[in-house]
């Protein structure tokens, strides 16, 4: 697939959702003249704190670009994850929370 342009909306929350093609690696989105260049699906692996932060991030638990998460919420992060996924909350990425990130990320 080459280089398609699509003009979408988000809706009344700012959410813009659009169906990728499986093998996406890359793309970029405009607004308001802004590039924002994305990488998909690069992950880092789970056994890294960086990919423990980018799961905890795709799901909601870290907000903003991660060089700029607070500490304090770096270190809460698990434990609400551990907390609402019914696993022991230890507050740390230990195996089992690892574990249940990848199956509640898909990856």
């Amino acid at each position: 697939m080459g280089s398609e342009i699509l003009s979408e909306e988000t809706d009344a929350q700012g959410t813009l959702v659009v169906p990728l093609p499986l093998d996406a690696t890359s793309g970029r989105v405009i607004v308001e003249g802004r590039v924002i260049s994305l990488e998909i699906g690069g992950l880092d692996p789970i056994d890294s704190e960086a990919g423990v932060d980018q799961r905890l991030a795709n799901l909601g638990y870290l907000a903003g670009p991660l060089d700029r998460v607070a500490e304090v919420e770096r270190r809460l992060a698990p434990e609400e994850f551990q907390h609402e996924q019914g696993i022991p909350c230890t507050g740390g990425a230990d195996a089992a929370t690892r574990a249940k990130l990848v199956e509640v990320h898909g990856i």
